[in-house]
């Protein structure tokens, strides 16, 4: 028979155990070490399923792993014991916006907000996940939100950048282009003044979108030269945009460049996978090859195209080609 002093050594060897696999988790946490760091926790929480601090530790670790949709159920956890927890709501709606679930990450986010009212990123996530949902006047009023607590801290300029972008896609998505123009160059100025070096911000996707879509407001209000200019430029810090190749072409056949316009379309082509793009692409390098004299040249990708199904091309194809 056992002892009670037995059971109870063997109780506090348990319970110190436990919080070993506690206290390695966050020591592997420092070290960045996540896998690591889940599987303690997760130790932790096997042995001592009430310890709300190692859902919540290891909800971070998955989030850093990017294992949103694992985060999350952890997030849940927490939340019904803490469910005020404004860093939780807050890191739960990122989790949700990382995944597309733009209405979950407004639910939280919302919430965090109404708790503490002070977060920039709150905001600009909220602002970002309204505008994906089309609600672009809420998008502008959350958005001016962030910039607004954003000016009060001491933060790389690119983060003020990727605000004004999404504003400039705002104003673009409203046709208020020469506003879209504005919001754009500001960015742009943004990311150029940025502490950041020139290597890291070929990483950030929205300096090459933010160019990009300066380049198209552009266009649209006829100031070719610096469309080109620009289009050029979300090129060199995003060479696999097909639609900037494509639209650079465009300018370029336009102002008679057909060669040029040539090699646009090629690696528009080259740096597309979608169908339907393809099909667009196609057509306009058939267009410019006829302009240049190649009628099979342009047959043979009008008939590209057409497989496609793009109806220009089946068009062009129907009536040059047969």
């Amino acid at each position: 028979m056992i002892s009670k002093k037995a059971i109870s050594l063997l109780f506090i060897s348990l319970v110190i155990i436990s919080c070993n696999d506690y206290k390695r988790g966050l020591k592997k946490m420092e070290n960045e070490d996540y896998e690591g760091a889940e599987k303690d926790f997760t130790l932790e929480i096997e042995k001592n399923p009430e310890n709300i601090d190692a859902y919540r530790e290891r909800a971070s670790v998955r989030f850093k792993l990017n294992e949103y949709k694992k985060a999350i159920e952890d997030y849940k956890i927490v939340l019904k014991y803490v469910p005020n927890d404004t860093t939780v709501l807050s890191d739960m709606g990122t989790a949700n916006y990382n995944l597309g679930n733009y209405y979950e990450a407004i639910s939280s986010l919302s919430k965090a907000i109404r708790l503490d009212s002070t977060f920039y990123k709150d905001f600009q996530l909220r602002g970002n996940s309204k505008y994906n949902l089309e609600d672009l006047d809420g998008a502008r009023e959350d958005l001016n939100m962030a910039y607004k607590l954003l000016e009060e801290l001491d933060v790389f300029e690119e983060k003020k950048g990727d605000i004004y972008y999404v504003l400039g896609a705002v104003e673009l998505k409203l046709k208020n282009y020469k506003k879209a123009i504005e919001y754009m160059n500001t960015a742009v100025e943004f990311y150029n003044s940025s502490n950041v070096s020139r290597l890291a911000l070929k990483y950030f996707s929205s300096q090459a979108n933010t160019y990009f879509y300066l380049a198209y407001a552009q266009r649209k209000l006829n100031q070719d030269s610096a469309a080109m200019v620009n289009y050029s430029k979300s090129i060199e810090i995003n060479g696999s945009n097909s639609s900037a190749y494509n639209n650079r072409g465009l300018i370029k056949r336009d102002n008679k460049d057909l060669y040029g316009a040539i090699d646009d379309f090629t690696n528009a082509i080259e740096n597309e996978n979608d169908s339907t793009s393809l099909g667009i692409y196609y057509n306009n390098r058939g267009v410019t090859k006829e302009k240049l004299g190649d009628k099979e040249g342009g047959c043979d990708d009008w008939s590209k195209g057409k497989s496609y199904k793009n109806s220009r091309a089946a068009s062009n194809y129907r009536i040059k080609c047969n």
